[in-house]
């Protein structure tokens, strides 16, 4: 009876459905099961509705199959709409109905719903008891899961495969051990274990949470396997990281004729990658490739990261050309392996062509993206666009996408724009807080990373050891070490676990200020050091020059682990900077027994080239260069640059045309180094002309470095005057080095009036450099004009300057020895005086020097012993030099100081102002207080000021010169600012800079000091500047060799300008 309804069915199904206007419910009925066998379940609610409309109920039958149909849909209206409808009916009792409308609610996470359902129905079998479990188990509810199988054993009713296979799930995410080995001894008791592999199956995923071995052994226990027990062992062996085993099982798995699915190749291909089998995940590509899975997009992303991490990245290239889909997870992933190997642009290539293809970002693409930024030419802009791109298409911002955005702005200094973004974000993490802290910290921001630190402990956001690191960041100078210290305290205190990382981040923090043994100890004393922590203090100790320490550490080293590409660049970097090749050569050799690859590491290609090249290898450096599979740009400058320091001018152009001809643009480090060779070849027409297209052709815009290879350049071309003309229409100022440069070229060319007057100019910007006077007396010797040169040493001798001593090394016997002016670290370094002193018995004793006299005023909210102690930083030969008196400013400090906790109170400021900086306070009552001060403990030479100090000091010459300031002591000679700038207080800075500070001035400025623009403006009015340039922020720096040398001129300077006065 049932054949002519199919037969109806089967004609009018193929209809609209406002066509099918049969009022039979057995048609409709038959309806909804075609489409559940078809699996279109949208098919079955425009059914059910279109039922409805015509008043026409599904039976009990085929409504469990609409509910189903709105749980897969997660359709939640529409199932509550079908179960209200028949709560009134007798169908609300039928326990299959019931059991769908519970399974429905459980499905869609509304598991109340689920329950008060399943408590009014009177009679339960074992499916309603399971479709309960499984939406508790669903909804992460275990304990509630575990606790309803409890009540269910209590009705007497046994539980069968299903039960068995939600309450061991719900056991493995609660660790409920005892009970599911109960639940496993049951199963072996009735049987269930031996009939039904779905049972075996959960038993494995239950173990696999406390013991692989056990697990394996139930797997190998199992009658009845079937391929997600296979699945379930193999993928619980690569969670466990034995990969061995995984790819073992799956060889297991062939050997027995099971089907394998894509579950089981993306998870051995895995193993393959961990284990860096290059040559099984081949073969595992070629099985997958034979068995119809060669465009499965899941397993060609695995395919493609395997190649990638065993360091075939051609591989990896070659596979995704050659597929026909491909999905956006798969264009992140090649983005990834680009980003990897170093190559950033080909990264960003990817991208263009992948909205080229039409295929949409998400969030992964992204990230990935924002993580190559700071390693882009063009970083910041590129970086700043995504984050439009985001905005602009309306991409959610989750903290994941927040936290990459912060660590691209963060990695690119954009201080501003990362707190930005951490203020825009909804939920920031701890990894949000630490990335921030980090960022303010590394840009000299400490105060704002210190006040951060401590936001986060206010609003109880559980700290962790990056927490730490990030924070130790500010701990980064002498100065700094006594908050070290409290923050290692603290570390202690709260009893926060002192990995690995964290050790050798406090290790780094004292090693950066200043404690050495206290680092050392931290090192020596840590258990199971791995390499990062090796490579962290080597590259401490290279940092700081001390290259045969790092030499020493290394030997160490590889006897407890094996060293890595970071370790031997590390080291490559020491033996580069002391020009040592044949150490240089034994690391090359240790890195090709130690089978270390430049195939997939190009940092550690690039570091081999330079090294040869600097160390006077080109024949070496070449080939390394060409057995590169790939060459970045580092890659071609470091060639580029060998040549030019060989003086092979016309291979650094032809590598520089090949760079281009590879599809690489130069950028401005290429330009510098092939100029060089044009200049030491004589090249002058051809460096002109890529000058030219530098400029021109690729928009780079010239650095000082690039105008002086120019002048250098026209110079040993004998196109002095050219040069100099070239100098003068300089679009940014000419510094020292050009001058010289030209001056140099008089010389050759014998050119002595263009010599005279280009040293009047070099005089100007380097008053006190030695080496100036004494290469104009070379060029007037080389003339012959002996008259002129014993002016030219007398001056020298008036001037009481002297050349700067350099670094001497030899290695005898393989051991470096390294000699500087006043070094006594040498063994034999009694002796070693001991002969000189003798030899200089018979000169003369060198006149004694009245030491200059400065009133040091302090930084704002400080005290002058914190100066005190921030300038003892300086070398004892300078602050020998110098007769310095610290003084407290007149006014307590009004608000919080920046230093606190680190020094101790009281602070004082020198005087109060508002927001704009355009008015101040008790300025009159300043400056005479000061005046009082030095009337009682002078006469001073000069003023020595930081922060607000310098400020003042700047601004006090010219005040008392107008008569408005210190009338009642001597004029002012000489001025040391750190940090400094000029009043902003208009009838102020009228008068105080009415006219140039004509006397010599020393200025540090800060590479990372807020104060640096307007330092630079102060040095506009000083005559005879000195300048002190330093990486730091606004602090009192320490003296690096080249500081030294520019403080110990000024301070010959001052010395012939107050011998003057006494004259």
């Amino acid at each position: 009876m049932d054949i002519p309804s199919i037969r109806v069915f089967q004609n009018l199904s193929l209809l609209p459905i406002n066509q099918f206007q049969t009022s039979e419910q057995k048609d409709w009925n038959l309806m909804i099961k075609h489409h559940t066998k078809s699996n279109n379940d949208q098919a079955i609610l425009t059914t059910y509705t279109h039922m409805e409309s015509l008043g026409i109920s599904p039976n009990k039958a085929t409504l469990p199959l609409v509910l189903k149909a709105c749980a897969r849909l997660k359709a939640v209206e529409k199932g509550r709409k079908v179960h209200f409808r028949i709560r009134g009916t007798s169908l609300i009792r039928d326990i299959r109905v019931g059991t769908a409308i519970v399974d429905f609610y459980g499905k869609c996470g509304l598991v109340d719903d689920a329950r008060e359902v399943f408590d009014q129905m009177g009679v339960k079998d074992i499916v309603l008891w399971n479709a309960m479990i499984y939406g508790y188990v669903g909804c992460c509810s275990f304990e509630k899961a575990i606790k309803l199988f409890m009540e269910m054993q209590k009705e007497g009713l046994k539980p069968n495969s299903r039960t068995i296979v939600g309450l061991l799930s719900a056991c493995r995410e609660v660790y409920k051990l005892r009970l599911g080995q109960e639940i496993h001894g049951y199963c072996l008791r009735n049987g269930l274990f031996d009939l039904d592999p779905h049972v075996g199956t959960a038993l494995i995923g239950f173990y696999l949470r406390f013991d692989v071995e056990i697990s394996r052994y139930v797997f190998d226990l199992m009658v009845v396997r079937n391929i997600v027990s296979w699945n379930a062992i193999i993928t619980g062996y690569l969670d466990m990281e034995e990969y061995l085993e995984a790819c073992s099982l799956f060889v297991l798995l062939l050997v027995e004729g099971f089907e394998f699915d894509s579950i089981t190749l993306v998870a051995v291909v895995q193993a393959s990658a961990q284990l860096g089998s290059l040559k099984l995940g081949a073969q595992i590509h070629q099985i997958a490739t034979k068995s119809g899975y060669k465009n499965d997009v899941f397993i060609v992303n695995a395919l493609l990261n395997m190649y990638s991490d065993c360091g075939s990245l051609d591989s990896s290239c070659r596979l995704f050309e050659n597929v026909s889909k491909r999905d956006v997870a798969l264009w992140n992933s090649m983005m990834k392996a680009y980003l990897e190997y170093g190559i950033y642009d080909e990264a960003v290539s990817l991208f263009t062509a992948m909205k080229m293809e039409g295929i949409r970002e998400d969030k992964r693409t992204i990230a990935i993206l924002l993580s190559s930024c700071s390693s882009l030419a063009d970083g910041t802009r590129f970086g700043k666009s995504l984050h439009a791109h985001v905005i602009k298409t309306d991409m959610e911002i989750d903290t994941s996408l927040g936290n990459a955005l912060l660590s691209m702005y963060a990695e690119l200094s954009c201080v501003k724009a990362a707190r930005n973004v951490f203020e825009e974000m909804t939920g920031p993490d701890v990894v949000s807080w630490n990335t921030l802290i980090m960022a303010l910290a590394c840009n000299g921001l400490r105060g704002e990373a210190w006040n951060l630190f401590e936001a986060m402990q206010a609003l109880k956001i559980e700290l962790n050891s990056h927490t730490i690191i990030s924070i130790m960041a500010a701990c980064d100078d002498e100065i700094y070490l006594n908050i070290g210290r409290a923050i290692h305290g603290f570390v202690i205190k709260r009893g926060i676990e002192i990995d690995l990382s964290l050790n050798t981040a406090l290790t780094d923090m004292y090693m950066n200020c200043g404690d050495e043994a206290t680092a050392m100890n931290l090192f020596e004393s840590y258990p199971n050091k791995d390499v990062i922590s090796w490579n962290a203090i080597i590259a401490s100790l290279v940092k700081n020059n001390q290259g045969e320490k790092a030499h020493l550490l290394f030997s160490h080293m590889i006897s407890e682990v094996e060293p890595n590409d970071v370790t031997i660049i590390n080291m490559l970097s020491s033996f580069t900077h002391l020009a040592a090749l044949t150490r240089g050569q034994c690391f090359h050799a240790y890195a090709t027994r130690r089978q270390f690859s430049f195939d997939n590491n190009l940092s550690l290609a690039n570091a081999f080239v330079t090294m040869y090249a600097r160390c006077g290898s080109m024949q070496n450096a070449e080939k390394v260069f060409k057995i590169l599979p790939r060459r970045n740009i580092v890659t071609w400058n470091a060639l580029i640059a060998g040549y030019a320091t060989h003086g092979r001018g016309h291979d650094a152009i032809q590598a520089l045309l090949k760079m281009i001809e590879d599809g690489l643009s130069p950028n401005a480090a290429t330009f510098t180094a092939v100029l060089s060779a044009c200049r030491h070849c004589g090249f002058v027409e051809k460096g002109l002309l890529l000058f030219h297209t530098m400029v021109h052709d690729f928009k780079i815009n010239p650095e000082l470095v690039h105008y002086g290879c120019v002048v250098d350049l026209l110079c040993r071309g004998g196109r002095l005057n050219e040069a100099r003309e070239f100098i003068e229409s300089m679009p940014i100022e000419p510094d020292a080095s050009l001058w010289r440069a030209l001056l140099s070229a008089c010389r050759l060319n014998s050119n002595i009036k263009l010599a005279a007057n280009i040293f009047d100019e070099l005089v100007e910007l380097e008053p006190m450099n030695a080496g100036n006077y004494i290469l104009l007396s070379n060029i007037y010797a080389a003339a012959g004009l002996w008259l002129e040169v014993r002016k030219i040493r007398l001056l020298l001798q008036e001037k009481g300057l002297k050349k700067s001593p350099g670094l001497s090394w030899i290695v005898v016997q393989n051991q470096l020895h390294s000699f500087s002016a006043g070094d006594t670290s040498h063994p034999l370094s009694e002796k070693i005086y001991a002969n000189l002193f003798q030899k200089q018995m018979g000169s003369e004793a060198s006149e004694k020097i009245t030491k200059p006299k400065f009133l040091c005023l302090h930084g704002f909210r400080t005290n002058g012993q914190i100066m005190k102690t921030q300038i003892g930083k300086w070398p004892q030969s300078v602050l020998d030099r110098l007769d310095l008196t610290f003084l407290d400013a007149p006014f307590p400090a009004m608000g919080k100081s920046e230093v606190e906790g680190l020094f101790d109170p009281p602070y004082y400021e020198w005087f109060q102002f508002n927001k704009e900086f355009t008015e101040l306070y008790n300025f009159e009552e300043c400056l005479k207080y000061i005046e009082d001060f030095m009337v009682n403990n002078g006469p001073f030479d000069g003023l020595l000021g930081f922060s607000q100090g310098a400020i003042l000091s700047a601004g006090l010459p010219g005040l008392q010169a107008k008569g408005m300031a210190l009338k009642k002591v001597p004029k002012i000679k000489t001025l040391i600012i750190i940090g400094g700038a000029k009043f902003k207080t208009k009838s102020i800075a009228e008068n105080a800079f009415a006219t140039p500070i004509d006397f010599p001035t020393l200025h540090f400025l800060g590479e990372h000091d807020f104060m640096k623009q307007y330092g630079l403006e102060l040095l506009e009015s000083c005559v005879d500047p000195h300048v002190i340039h330093h990486p730091k922020g606004h602090t009192v720096p320490r003296l690096d060799e080249k500081s030294l040398e520019t403080m110990e001129n000024y301070l010959e300077r001052i010395q012939e300008v107050l011998s003057k006065k006494e004259e």
